[in-house]
């Protein structure tokens, strides 16, 4: 099937063996114009754009994250219906950086224009037709009435969805809608609280230690007295705690995205 004429926005394409890749590549040897979008890997989408060229298609960057804004990139875009303009989210764990640059942005493909931030929510967001943006706000789905010729918003938003899942650490909502106006989505919670529990060796259940949290990692220390564990931060990222497992007090809290490397001290 040929694709001359088509334009298409391939994620997490910096991966150069990876699905991404390896599907942008694909479609520019059909004749699409590939748009490889990716989180940090910057070599690793250069690679695949040259790639995707030596095939015979376009490929070529379009948006630069602004290196000021802390862990700051560019994720989830979609296409608006001109397949000129599209939607995407910048996004940093940095809070005071996502609340002053964060949010929802209008690019295009010609370049001719800056992005424009549309929203400040910190969520992916697509376009439904005829004349809706969906976007979330917490774990609500809302609409946003959008004008699509000037690319502006036109009024208030409207919750049509609870409790939707929504990943904190990526800004990803589990959501979409088909031109035919059909809307899916999925609820629950991306970091589901737990709660750790102590069995002696004849395999009896002792006192929980602390309280339930949405634990990612856990490591304990060699006595067995203390444990670090990775709990989701205000913006999902990791934060490093250390628990004392005796008197079941958690505290002396690391830094945020910080990694667990061997047994706690």
């Amino acid at each position: 099937m040929k694709l001359q004429g088509a334009v298409a926005i391939v994620t997490g394409s910096s991966s150069v063996t990876g699905i991404g890749a390896e599907t942008a590549k694909g479609l520019a040897a059909r004749g699409a114009k590939v748009v490889v979008n990716y989180a940090t890997n910057e070599a690793g989408a250069e690679e695949t754009a040259e790639a995707c060229n030596a095939a015979g298609g376009e490929a070529r960057r379009i948006t630069d994250p602004d290196p000021e804004i802390p862990d700051g990139s560019h994720r989830w875009p979609w296409f608006l219906p001109d397949g000129e303009r599209f939607l995407f989210t910048v996004w940093t764990n940095d809070l005071d950086a996502q609340e002053k640059f964060g949010g929802v942005y209008l690019g295009s493909l010609s370049g001719d224009q800056e992005p424009r931030r549309l929203l400040s929510d910190p969520s992916s967001a697509i376009y439904a037709s005829p004349s809706h943006l969906l976007v979330m706000r917490g774990d609500n789905l809302v609409a946003i009435p959008f004008d699509t010729r000037e690319g502006k918003i036109e009024g208030e938003a409207a919750v049509i969805a609870s409790g939707v899942l929504r990943n904190r650490a990526t800004g990803h909502g589990a959501f979409s809608a088909s031109s035919d106006h059909t809307l899916v989505y999925a609820g629950g919670q991306a970091f589901l609280p737990s709660t750790l529990t102590w069995y002696d060796r004849d395999g009896n259940r002792t006192a929980a230690p602390g309280e339930s949290a949405a634990f990612l990692n856990f490591r304990l220390a060699p006595d067995a007295s203390r444990a670090a564990a990775s709990i989701p931060g205000p913006t999902g990222d990791g934060e490093v705690w250390i628990i004392d497992l005796a008197r079941g007090v958690r505290g002396a809290r690391g830094a945020r995205g910080a990694r667990m490397k061997g047994a706690a001290q």
